[in-house]
């Protein structure tokens, strides 16, 4: 006998991208900027305002807003800064296109101490985390001298650990004679997991050993470059990225063993879109807040998305909703801010064009939840799914009278199966559908009726 588990969830909504039936207001949105253009990086909350961090040309501009978002200091610095922690006495920043660079700057924005590290040859840093009161930098590195003691042909990933002045304490390469790069470091109890380029997962003790090197298991999936990772109770990671179909990109979350096993992957976002998100967030009831954007185009136009979602800690997707959008324009959500005064604060890049020129501004935007009333004339009472376990066969019963489709899609969003809702029993056939993830879905085309919005799930077991 051949045992999986498929889960089957139940949406129910009127407009499949939103599947809470509430929506999120635009309240205000504040730019800042030059007339230079900017690229919004990273934004972190702070106990007295926000630190808003990116790249202006070839330097970095940091603005330092109050609580009431206005701007205390607006400042710039030589070199190409991504990621930024914040310290006791100030800011630690790491990037470095060239080298590998770290700044450390005042609460005032006043520069303390600037630091280097590479070779000769190219040294790209990717992000920076807090290790053994110190940093760890975490990148790769084509040099073979300099900080670099070795290198084995090529592009290699690369890993420093620094104390809180900048000096190095210790540096490893790991690599082979193909292209290896890391991305970020999860880290774990008592190690280091390292992931990067084409989906590479190298596992190391706190001595830099190597415990295994290995390629994510799931080839649809990619892992970014950019963004935050969350780290359960359970000691498993969240992990953002993507998932690949013909001409575009879907947005993609990732739960990851400390063995890099798959224990879930949820994705989300608008099917005629390329998707990209920037941050995650869990919130204190263990629901996880994504932020990011997705770009459409519709020849001879395209379209850009501030797009944000909820998930929870099974993957299951609780929202998707685009908040704010602009024609021939580009909008991109970067951070979930917290705020007394806004119930939903975003960072994120929005750009004009005029005369063939580019201009982007840092943006805040201001939302808040608005409510819609609705006829609950549907409630979870009256819509069952049976048996739990099923063989295959799965029985939807709706007592109330509905008028619209049921749908079934995979984790990649692919419609497997369509039913009209012609009776108030309905038998779905997933006898050949393989192991994964699927959706019912339960769609009214009747604008006088909403169903109550509720997930259940059951296992399909052969």
């Amino acid at each position: 006998m051949k045992n999986f588990l498929v889960y089957l969830a139940v949406l129910n909504f009127l407009v499949l991208s939103n599947v809470k039936s509430q929506d999120l207001a635009l309240q205000w949105h504040n730019f800042y900027g030059s007339e230079d253009k900017q690229f919004l990086k990273k934004a972190i909350s702070l106990e007295d305002g926000y630190l808003l961090v990116g790249t202006q040309l070839s330097n970095t501009n940091i603005i330092k807003l109050d609580l009431d978002y206005a701007v205390i200091w607006d400042k710039q610095y030589n070199g190409f800064f991504i990621d930024v922690i914040e310290e006791q006495d100030g800011f630690v920043l790491g990037g470095g296109r060239v080298d590998f660079e770290v700044l450390k700057i005042s609460k005032s924005g006043e520069e303390v101490w600037r630091k280097s590290y590479g070779g000769t040859e190219k040294d790209e840093l990717f992000s920076i985390v807090e290790y053994n009161d110190g940093h760890l930098l975490i990148g790769y590195t084509w040099s073979n001298d300099g900080d670099v003691t070795n290198n084995y042909g090529g592009a290699d990933g690369w890993v420093l650990n620094i104390d809180k002045q900048g000096e190095l304490i210790w540096e490893r390469t790991y690599g082979t004679e193909d292209r290896e790069e890391f991305y970020k470091c999860l880290v774990g109890e008592d190690f280091f997991l390292f992931i990067g380029r084409d989906n590479q997962m190298l596992k190391t003790d706190f001595s830099g050993d190597i415990i295994f090197d290995k390629i994510l298991a799931d080839t649809t999936f990619y892992f970014l470059d950019s963004g935050n990772h969350l780290t359960t109770d359970s000691g498993d990671f969240i992990v953002p990225g993507f998932m690949m179909f013909p001409g575009r990109r879907k947005s993609g979350i990732l739960k990851l063993s400390d063995e890099g096993e798959i224990i879930w992957v949820t994705t989300f976002g608008n099917d005629q879109a390329s998707e990209i998100i920037t941050q995650l967030k869990e919130t204190d009831t263990g629901v996880i807040e994504i932020i990011g954007s997705s770009i459409t185009h519709f020849f001879p136009h395209s379209y850009s998305q501030l797009r944000y979602a909820e998930i929870d800690l099974d993957g299951t997707l609780l929202r998707s909703e685009a908040l704010f959008e602009l024609l021939e324009s580009n909008v991109r959500g970067i951070s979930i801010l917290d705020s007394d005064s806004c119930p939903f604060l975003f960072t994120g890049i929005s750009s004009k064009h005029e005369n063939n020129e580019a201009f982007d501004d840092y943006g805040l935007f201001c939302f808040d939840e608005m409510l819609t009333s609705v006829d609950n004339s549907a409630t979870q009472s009256d819509i069952k799914i049976y048996p739990n376990p099923s063989d295959g066969l799965v029985t939807v019963e709706l007592n109330a009278s509905l008028n619209g489709w049921i749908n079934v899609t995979n984790s990649l969003g692919e419609q497997i199966l369509t039913d009209k809702i012609s009776s108030s029993s309905h038998t779905l056939d997933l006898g050949s559908a393989a192991n994964g993830i699927y959706f019912i879905n339960i769609q009214s085309t009747d604008n006088s009726k909403q169903t109550e919005s509720f997930v259940q799930k059951i296992s399909l077991i052969r």
